[in-house]
């Protein structure tokens, strides 16, 4: 059996990809959660009945652009939760009222994912 190794230049640039991820994520971190916004109020509107093809559209984007975002800074949930919204919101017809409930919860979590996203302790 071959011995795993525990050093390394692989290891040894660890510390810095995450120092990198880190920053990047503080760049991103406002658009990240414009976009989780951009979600919490669309199913806001659709709990209202109220829901513009606009809102629609801008919320299937948001929830595609985080889906394919979140795994790169260690969030497969989150990724996960975005594309289960993606679907959602990608079907030809508007969610309805009933869905607002479902379409909140997961822009909740989505949104407490996000803020609780721990840094490197180098970073």
């Amino acid at each position: 059996m071959d011995a795993i190794a525990t050093t390394g230049p692989e290891l040894s640039a660890a510390p810095e990809l995450s120092a990198a991820l880190d920053k990047l994520w503080e760049r991103f971190l406002p658009e990240i959660r414009n976009r989780v916004a951009a979600l919490e109020a669309a199913a806001a509107a659709c709990a209202g009945q109220s829901l513009t093809a606009a809102q629609h559209r801008e919320a299937h984007a948001a929830a595609h652009k985080l889906a394919g975002t979140l795994g790169t800074f260690g969030l497969a949930q989150g990724s996960d939760l975005a594309l289960e919204l993606e679907n959602l919101y990608a079907l030809d017809k508007a969610p309805d009222a009933a869905q607002g409930e479902q379409l909140a919860a997961l822009a909740q979590e989505l949104r407490l994912m996000i803020e609780s996203r721990k840094r490197t302790p180098e970073g």
